[in-house]
């Protein structure tokens, strides 16, 4: 009977450990499903909330710069998608001069740039003649994806290029699963 009693006597740890323990366990819980349980998601956003209205401001520890296109470099560069060569080599040589950490790009470039039509590519390849071969060689050492490579590479490693995530070979199905669970 003294062993119940201490059992379920609540002492500070007892306490301390069952509140850490439920928490960790919506914590679990809200990972596995974080769509299905709104209720759990709206807290963990208000304790985040709360975290850093307790915590005050805090001047940022690095100096961050963010290059994002808007209408001004819309009317500036044309429409989407701009030169790999003219627009993101240089921006890339131009940030790589200020010694960064790091030059991330929230973009995919998941195809050949096509500077050159394929109709112009084989009208000039017919009037050169023999020649055509070398025309080639040039369009590909001056395409946009090769002056992209050559700044990422002088930019020594720094550069942090972006992705896109396909878990099966159908990519239209990965999307649309994707914005099932959205």
């Amino acid at each position: 009977m003294r062993f119940l009693k201490n059992l379920f006597r609540i002492t500070p740890f007892k306490l301390s450990l069952s509140i850490t323990l439920f928490f960790v366990a919506l914590s679990a819980i809200y990972d596995m499903k974080p769509t299905k349980y709104a209720l759990l998601g709206t807290l963990a956003d208000k304790s985040l909330d709360y975290k850093f209205t307790v915590r005050g401001q805090q001047k940022p520890k690095n100096k961050i710069v963010i290059v994002a296109g808007d209408n001004k470099s819309f009317s500036h560069f044309g429409q989407w998608p701009w030169d790999r060569g003219t627009v993101f080599a240089p921006l890339i040589d131009t940030l790589c001069k200020y010694s960064p950490k790091a030059v991330g790009f929230d973009l995919v470039w998941t195809e050949p740039e096509k500077m050159v039509p394929g109709g112009v590519k084989t009208a000039l390849g017919s009037a050169m003649g023999n020649r055509a071969s070398e025309l080639e060689g040039i369009l590909k050492d001056q395409s946009g994806d090769a002056l992209l490579r050559k700044s990422i590479e002088n930019c020594a490693n720094r550069v942090v290029l972006g992705y896109a995530l396909q878990t099966s070979d159908n990519a239209a199905n990965d999307y649309d699963n994707r914005l099932k669970n959205v």
